[in-house]
């Protein structure tokens, strides 16, 4: 045996009760620290908040022939066409209709701009 291996087992041999004793106390330390928040760990509150919303949208639009056509009569109501033909239907009525709806409530404003092409 080398001499470090000697010296080692000879001071584990003299100090073995003082090492036990620490190692001991040791333990009892962290098991006093680590105990109580295992027993009672606490309440956590945690708040989450579920909001829900939803909103549609709908253009209604309509004109009366006022000339009379191949295709139309006069008086004729033409409604949610793709295209109207202002020689045909010069004046066009349209509607835009909205809808909120949120489970908390709340107020809401909309803005909307027509353009007409």
């Amino acid at each position: 045996m080398d001499r470090w291996s000697v010296r080692l087992r000879m001071l584990l041999s003299e100090y073995f009760m003082v090492l036990v004793v620490a190692l001991l106390a040791l333990t009892l330390v962290g098991a006093y620290l680590a105990y109580p928040p295992h027993v009672d760990p606490g309440t956590e509150v945690e708040t989450v908040e579920d909001a829900r919303w939803s909103s549609t949208g709908q253009y209604s639009h309509e004109a009366t022939v006022q000339q009379e056509t191949e295709v139309f009569e006069a008086g004729t109501v033409l409604r949610n066409r793709g295209s109207y033909f202002q020689r045909v239907t010069p004046i066009l009525n349209g509607s835009f209709f909205y809808r909120y709806e949120a489970t908390q409530g709340g107020d809401l404003g909309a803005d909307t701009t027509l353009q007409l092409v």
